[in-house]
């Protein structure tokens, strides 16, 4: 596994342990119920599993008391007085082939985690309806197409990780609305096209990983709006310089800053000028004029 890819899954888990403490989850009790088409959804999945022999202690009637066991499947609920709604699903490397059409019907999912399994075509639209979701972890698979436009409904979405996959096209518009994200990794795919005007409103973003890409046109100013990023991978795609040097030079809590491979005439050194950063690459990115003072003052920087 990468080291890129162990970073974003840890940087994720500890986002959305912070969010998750602020809900009360009450472990589920015999006498709790699940909504038959969450029972039917969860008993498909099992019926696989059992194929697969990968949970051998997995029930072949799914019902709330076997919830949030470990021994036999990751499936959390959340129980209140008689009633049980399944919220997260930790469904890593279990070698599957599609991503469960059914999954639409946990409407109370919170993090849906399916890294490292053998999904191959699109990513199904249909998780666009999941009102109650902060986490999409697709990350490891094969799945191939656009990001669908729907995902940008996920208006609760913290955390989207869709890296090392064979996604490709421009990101969609709609990924724009989605003002609570703070972690959005795309390494390792070929999207190509321009990063969105639209995600000048992602003011929340902490966490921006797009290496490995085709992405072209200028780094966009907006970056300079994303007060809260600490960690900003753009290597490995073909950027050209924005207009202004400056746009990183108001991050103040940057802590990395990988930039490679960018095109156009030479240009002074990005101003990077913080008591954070600890981190900067800058590989074959057209520099001219002299290094900046900033580089030799740093008492953070550790690489660079």
């Amino acid at each position: 596994m990468t080291e890129h890819l162990l970073l974003c899954r840890l940087l994720c888990s500890i986002l959305l342990l912070s969010a998750l403490t602020c809900k009360t989850i009450a472990f589920s009790t015999s006498n709790g119920t699940l909504p038959q088409e969450e029972a039917d959804a969860i008993n498909a999945l099992l019926g696989y599993i059992e194929r697969t022999s990968k949970y051998d202690g997995a029930s072949s009637n799914f019902t709330a008391s076997d919830c949030n066991k470990k021994s036999t499947l990751d499936v959390y609920c959340d129980c209140y007085n008689a009633t049980c709604r399944v919220t997260q699903l930790y469904l890593n490397d279990n070698r599957f082939s599609k991503i469960p059409f059914w999954l639409q019907n946990l409407s109370r999912l919170s993090i849906i985690s399916l890294a490292d399994n053998n999904f191959n075509g699109p990513i199904p639209p249909e998780l666009g309806a999941l009102p109650s979701l902060l986490e999409l972890d697709l990350d490891g698979n094969l799945l191939s197409g656009q990001i669908p436009s729907q995902l940008g409904s996920l208006s609760s979405l913290v955390a989207l990780d869709l890296s090392d996959n064979q996604l490709s096209g421009e990101l969609p518009y709609e990924l724009g609305h989605l003002t609570n994200l703070r972690y959005l990794c795309l390494p390792n795919n070929n999207f190509s096209g321009n990063l969105r005007q639209s995600f000048d409103k992602l003011k929340n973003m902490a966490y921006f990983d797009v290496r490995g890409n085709n992405f072209n046109g200028q780094i966009p100013a907006f970056i300079a709006q994303w007060k809260d990023i600490e960690e900003l991978y753009l290597m490995g795609n073909n950027f050209e310089w924005p207009v202004s040097h400056g746009v990183f030079q108001s991050l103040k809590n940057l802590t990395i800053l990988q930039l490679a491979d960018i095109a156009g005439s030479p240009r002074d050194f990005p101003i990077v000028n913080n008591q954070s950063l600890t981190h900067l690459t800058l590989r074959n990115c057209s520099l001219g004029g002299q290094i900046p003072e900033f580089i030799w003052q740093s008492q953070s920087l550790q690489y660079l």
